[in-house]
């Protein structure tokens, strides 16, 4: 027979009372308490989720006057689910609502502009405009233009120019023309700072943009009403890049060299047994030279026979012979001799030309700026005993002809001498620290050790007091429940057996109520069975 609904709800909450009652009052808490909790927090997840996420309408950056604008659209469409920012310049949405927002603003021309530009000229300029309405045009475009430009540089917000564009006349000779002049105006963004090469580069960049506009015409200031100065050279930061790298050369020679020297003395004397130093001075100046040299194409100091001429000239005279005293007369030349009108003459000429080629040699030597000048090698070495703590003179001269060969290759110079080279070099004993560390390591160890012991033997310990007491516990429980449950051990009121049922019941009752209940329990459980 099916039992009705009432009954079946009745029944289960009946379980249900039963279960709850036989729960302590501990557990009764607990269990309140993990329901409150997800109760709290299945809420607070509901809430937050179906919150809407409010999104910006637009990425950038729109004025007041724009941000103005469509608003009041958004209140026309009876759109009012907006948040403006504490600036006025942002406007934030529901993201769900964002894109038919854009449309719908889109299509009514929002967010407009208000700036002119180039593309006025082929839009909206109206037919018969005069040459001052054009000229006004040209340079509020070319200002707005240079700007939208200027907005594009790294730690720029927002940028105004005002250009002064001089009057063309044609009475005006190239010379004394003048010049056009500029003022920006920088919103530079909180925490940048513009470099020297940044404003070097708004300078050039408005410069370039403005026709007949020189650098020195330009002014550039930002919010704060600091001027922007155009610098000649960015003098102090390139001389903290050029020692920053430096310092870094000089310290990744220094760290290869006393790498190189650490291991290669290492693997002699022990790694732990030697510790290296090394100090290099460089020179980081880049020097430049150009060599035009000669020099003959042979040992004999002789060149190449580029082309050879030999002349031969003979001639032969008469009517005058020589004669006389060579420089004898008052007319006579020295060394000539003279002649006499009544003899015949012979002379030669023999002359060869000879054009010779020599090597001509152009040199440009570029010498490397990374240059070791100078060298300081220190080296400390485990001393022979721990006694005496000195190293014996076989030891030094070992580690010194070691460390002469990198000094000498270093340098570049190989006939330094053995003094010069043993100036750079020192040799000291040093007794380190790692002997008296790996003694308080050891002894360290041992009392590590022995706490793990102690630790170990009280855990031990611990669980074998715990499982004996547990054992304890268990046989009195075992000895409670076989003295509850066997009436015969209980003289108190079942030793006389003459005792009527209703007296025995009445002394149950007096002497130990629990178990008077227990007695009606089973018998109202018997007859309903």
């Amino acid at each position: 027979m099916k039992r009705s609904w009432t009954d079946q709800l009745k029944q289960t909450g009946e379980l249900f009372s039963n279960y709850w009652k036989s729960k302590s009052s501990k557990q009764k808490g607990l269990i309140i308490g993990t329901f409150l909790v997800l109760l709290v927090a299945l809420s607070t997840f509901i809430f937050f989720a179906s919150r809407p996420q409010y999104v910006p309408l637009y990425t950038g950056q729109l004025s007041q006057r724009e941000v103005g604008d469509i608003k009041a659209e958004l209140d026309k469409e009876g759109y009012t689910d907006y948040k403006l920012s504490e600036t006025g310049t942002s406007i934030q949405v529901a993201q769900k609502d964002a894109p038919d927002l854009l449309v719908s603003l889109a299509s009514q021309g929002y967010p407009k502009d208000n700036k002119i530009n180039y593309d006025i000229f082929g839009q909206n300029l109206s037919f018969g405009a005069t040459d001052r309405q054009y000229d006004i045009l040209e340079r509020e475009a070319m200002q707005n233009q240079v700007a939208e430009v200027i907005k594009h540089v790294d730690g720029i917000a927002n940028a105004e120019v005002i250009v002064t564009l001089p009057d063309n006349s044609v009475f005006i000779r190239q010379d004394d023309e003048e010049k056009a002049s500029a003022s920006v105006m920088v919103e530079v963004e909180p925490g940048a700072k513009l470099t020297s090469q940044q404003i070097r580069a708004l300078y050039t960049l408005v410069a370039r943009s403005v026709p007949n506009l020189p650098v020195e015409n330009i002014t550039i200031m930002n919010q704060y009403s600091e001027t922007l100065a155009l610098t000649d050279t960015d003098s102090a930061d390139e001389t903290l890049d050029k020692y920053d790298e430096q310092r870094k050369v000089q310290k990744n020679v220094e760290q290869d060299i006393q790498q190189d020297l650490q291991s290669l003395l290492g693997n002699i004397l022990g790694t732990d047994k030697v510790f290296v130093h090394t100090y290099v001075k460089m020179n980081f100046d880049k020097v430049k030279t150009e060599e035009k040299l000669v020099k003959p194409t042979d040992n004999n100091n002789n060149g190449i026979a580029v082309s050879s001429e030999k002349i031969s000239k003979s001639s032969t005279g008469s009517g005058s012979n020589a004669g006389g005293v060579v420089g004898t007369g008052e007319t006579d030349v020295p060394g000539y001799v003279g002649t006499d009108s009544g003899g015949e003459s012979t002379s030669e000429e023999s002359e060869n030309r000879v054009n010779y080629e020599v090597n001509h040699i152009n040199n440009e030597i570029i010498k490397s700026p990374y240059q070791i000048e100078d060298i300081t090698i220190n080296v400390g070495v485990e001393p022979d005993s721990a006694t005496a703590k000195t190293l014996s003179q076989a030891t030094q001269d070992n580690i010194r002809n070691i460390v002469a060969n990198t000094v000498r290759t270093a340098l570049g110079h190989p006939n330094l001498t053995q003094q010069q080279i043993d100036e750079r070099i020192t040799v000291f004993p040093h007794t380190f620290a790692k002997n008296t560390s790996a003694q308080s390591t050891t002894s360290k160890n041992w009392l590590l050790i022995g706490i793990a012991a102690l630790a170990g033997i009280l855990i031990v310990g611990g669980l074998v007091w715990w499982m004996v007491r547990r054992r304890r516990q268990e046989e009195d429980e075992m000895e409670d429940e076989l003295e509850h449950s066997s009436p015969v051990n209980e003289p108190d009121y079942f030793a006389e057996q003459d005792m009527s049922v209703e007296s025995q019941l009445k002394k149950l009752l007096d002497q130990r109520p629990e178990d008077f209940s227990k007695v009606i329990r089973t018998w109202i459980h018997e007859e309903e069975v």
